[in-house]
């Protein structure tokens, strides 16, 4: 399992492509916001371990799934796609979102993969 430094660098790498990604989207300047984007984005790779704590090896159920990453990357696009059309709230979602998928991304990289 990635450690918890392993998921918060990778989350600041994700949050400053996906801030560039959107700004040249949207074509609306949102500077202002990237520290708060940035934490979301954090938050997310944080959230699945707390609430599925690595209790032991076998602790990964529905939140660390494949089925929650597919349910996932489908409600991102769609945060994208509100986010995009002048839902400026969605864009945080999407960054939470993004965090989340990133966890799941990293744990299945591991030996022991997602169920």
């Amino acid at each position: 399992m990635p450690s918890k430094k392993i998921h918060i660098l990778s989350a600041f790498i994700l949050a400053f492509v996906l801030i560039l990604l959107f700004s040249l989207l949207s074509g609306v300047n949102i500077t202002e916001t990237n520290e708060l984007f940035a934490l979301m984005t954090i938050i997310g790779t944080i959230v699945p371990d707390l609430i599925e704590p690595a209790r032991n090896y076998r602790h990964r159920k529905i939140f660390h799934s494949k089925l929650m990453l597919k349910i996932l990357v489908i409600v991102f696009f769609i945060t994208i796609i509100l986010g995009l059309i002048g839902l400026y709230f969605m864009y945080f979602a999407s960054a939470f979102i993004a965090g989340y998928i990133l966890h799941l991304i990293l744990d299945s990289l591991t030996k022991m993969g997602l169920p």
